[in-house]
């Protein structure tokens, strides 16, 4: 409810106007970010959290490594997982697919699945929450990324870039609750079999 209050009473619209300044302070550009993260997940309006700028200040994270200024931020795996948790949450949402596109979204999912699998040094292991996080990532942007595929206005940006590439990486001809059928599959121009995600596997 508090997360709501503060959506729509232009918490987000707030932040964005002091995104410029928040942004040259390491400190205050991670509680900036953190606190858009966290209320995108949250039970939210997510229109206006698109339609008041929160696309421009989450696609931060794959901006700020090619920027000297900011060598010195250190963007967890945590925060990672964090950020591609609200991409997921906003994308399922529609209306908010074509906006967050055009501000950026889909070059900072493609980021930061890279990131999940370029990053993480060792193998899976349930045990450790880092290696979660990193797999979470993954899952996150896969999710995100396949919800794209159901918006004919975006499509042809998906196929276009590495996004489609990352849809099949994470797929596999198996069971699974989240599926790209046949049909899908050739209005997208690529392979004929059903590719799924193994829920169980994925934790899904």
């Amino acid at each position: 409810d508090v997360q709501h209050k503060l959506v729509s009473q232009g918490f987000v619209k707030v932040m964005k106007g002091l995104w410029a300044d928040a942004e040259k302070d390491k400190d205050l550009c991670l509680l900036s970010y953190l606190s858009i993260c966290h209320l995108a997940c949250g039970k939210t309006n997510t229109t206006q959290m698109v339609n008041d700028g929160c696309t421009d200040i989450l696609c931060f994270i794959s901006q700020y490594r090619k920027v000297s200024a900011y060598r010195n931020y250190n963007f967890t795996v945590d925060i990672h997982y964090r950020c591609s948790a609200a991409l997921r949450n906003l994308l399922s949402v529609v209306s908010n697919q074509s906006m967050m596109i055009d501000h950026g979204c889909l070059n900072t999912i493609i980021d930061l699945a890279n990131f999940s699998t370029k990053e993480r040094s060792q193998a899976f292991n349930p045990a450790d929450p880092t290696s979660a996080n990193f797999r979470g990532v993954w899952r996150n942007c896969a999710v995100a990324l396949t919800s794209l595929t159901y918006n004919h206005d975006v499509r042809d940006k998906l196929v276009q870039s590495e996004a489609i590439n990352i849809i099949l990486r994470n797929a596999e001809v198996d069971s699974g609750d989240i599926s790209l059928g046949q049909g899908l599959m050739r209005e997208l121009g690529l392979a004929q079999p059903v590719i799924a995600w193994h829920t169980v596997r994925d934790s899904i």
